[in-house]
């Protein structure tokens, strides 16, 4: 690598550092992730409403997906950086809704 290529790599590495730095800051301050945290699971109980037979299972999480991208755009959040973050909370709350119903 010659040292062009290193400048230009800290600089990309800066940035991204300060635009995921700024999103947290700003997520905590707005309660962006306590307002996500209860849409999902607002969805979730919208979604076993609306598909309540078996195995439907895909259906549920997309509508719970949509619902949350849909508060993303209203808070102007980036729901591509957070979408692994977010299949991940989703699968805990629907884990824990599981053992309660049973």
């Amino acid at each position: 690598m010659s040292i062009r290529e290193i400048v230009e790599l800290c600089i990309i590495a800066v940035a991204v550092t300060a635009v995921l730095l700024y999103t947290v800051v700003a997520g905590i301050k707005n309660k962006w992730f306590s307002k996500l945290w209860n849409t999902i699971k607002d969805a979730i109980k919208e979604a076993e409403d609306k598909y309540p037979e078996r195995g439907s299972g895909s259906k549920k999480k997309e509508y719970v997906l949509q619902k949350v991208e849909e508060k993303c755009k209203e808070f102007g959040i980036p729901y591509a950086l957070l979408k692994r973050l977010i299949n991940i909370a989703i699968d805990k709350v629907i884990e824990d809704y599981n053992i309660i119903s049973k």
